[in-house]
């Protein structure tokens, strides 16, 4: 059988011309292209390796590749293994090649098939237990008359590794992420805000993993917030994955709020929001100096809400709009007069700064005077 796959691989060779005994079925290979430059990580000794830069000609999808020829060390000896491996453009591994020949365990026999989907597992998992030990502690102390490099491995470690090949995948696991997950992210950011086609093809993405890569990048500063990264945030705001949306609300404070065109998108956004999502956007809106129409009337449409703690958030957030409608004004006079001082304080504010005897105009006429703009 493993013939027959030697054969197979010997014929699909990458740019190196090296024969790959294996490769992980997920990795694109037909599809991704090396593109210039050069690029560098640390590992975990602080030496500076390289990595080479992958596009996928069809979505523009970012992909980092390292290859390199590596000691693992078994019973009494230790063997080099020539691999390579791939990450995607947010530093999540993705899949393996093993050059030349097959991999092999402590007792030398080769790797299986089984051997390989559980490899593959094994180094999908970004919290494995391999990440607490040391290469020293793989097995268990020396004891008497007992060589510590035949002894009983560790349950925890055997659990998290393929059988009889501990070394192996503590070895390969380690290269792939111990740190290297967080600095290929970084060149990530870093290529995408020098390079303005990569980086439009980057924000058409619709998965949650490169919608949540994106979001980050946002608010931690690496990415810009161009007008791209503004829709990014706004499409997730209404994203049914909560997880995905939490991270969205990071970024709310970050958006241009003020704009009109921002407004209108948000507007049918927030309507759909359970209590607790408007609640969090209001806090976020709170120093807001500009409500246009759209969003005026759904905040507006809450003030029925009987929850004091959401309409403490709400009232301040109306006060922004330059024109108030008489039955919103009419409303906050009633909770001012309440006997909750939570309602009764922000809504004696909101009267203050509107001014008791200012203008209230319509909302209806504010639309109509701006249809009569667009007409001139």
């Amino acid at each position: 059988m493993w013939l027959l796959v030697v054969l197979l691989f010997w014929g699909n060779r990458i740019a190196s011309g090296d024969p790959v005994f294996y490769r992980s079925k997920v990795i694109p290979l037909e599809s991704l292209e090396k593109q210039p430059g050069e690029f560098e990580i640390t590992d975990d000794k602080g030496k500076n390796i390289r990595v080479d830069l992958l596009l996928h000609k069809d979505n523009g999808g970012i992909y980092w590749y390292r290859r390199l020829l590596t000691e693992v060390c078994l019973t009494g000896e230790c063997r080099p293994i020539d691999i390579g491996i791939y990450w995607t453009g947010n530093g999540k591994y993705l899949g393996i090649e093993v050059f030349g020949e097959n991999l092999t365990k402590t007792d030398h026999s080769d790797f299986s098939e089984f051997d390989y989907r559980k490899l593959e597992a094994m180094l999908k998992d970004e919290w494995s237990p391999l990440r607490e030990f040391l290469f020293d502690e793989l097995v268990d102390p020396k004891k008497d008359g007992v060589d510590a490099t035949t002894g009983a491995t560790k349950k925890v470690i055997a659990d998290a590794s393929v059988k009889d090949a501990v070394y192996t995948t503590y070895t390969m696991w380690h290269l792939i992420h111990v740190g290297e997950d967080e600095q290929l992210a970084l060149l990530t950011y870093r290529y995408l805000k020098e390079n303005a086609p990569a980086l439009s093809a980057f924000l058409r993405h619709d998965e949650p993993e490169y919608v949540t890569f994106l979001l980050e990048g946002v608010t931690s500063g690496n990415l810009p917030v161009s007008p791209g990264a503004v829709s990014v945030v706004l499409k997730a705001l209404k994203h049914p994955d909560p997880s995905l949306r939490n991270f969205a609300f990071r970024a709310i404070n970050l958006l241009p709020l003020a704009s009109r065109d921002v407004q209108d998108e948000l507007a049918p956004i927030y309507k759909e929001w359970a209590i607790q999502d408007k609640n969090r956007f209001l806090q976020s809106a709170a120093g807001l100096e500009t409500l246009h129409e759209s969003l005026y009337s759904v905040l507006a449409s809450d003030l029925g809400e009987k929850n004091a703690w959401f309409l403490s958030a709400l009232i301040p957030v109306l006060a922004a709009s330059k024109i108030q409608s008489a039955e919103v004004v009419k409303k906050i006079k009633e909770l001012e007069k309440s006997g909750d001082p939570q309602l009764k304080n922000p809504a004696r504010k909101f009267l203050q700064h509107i001014g008791r005897k200012s203008e209230v105009g319509s909302r209806k006429s504010e639309i109509g005077d701006r249809k009569s703009e667009n007409k001139e």
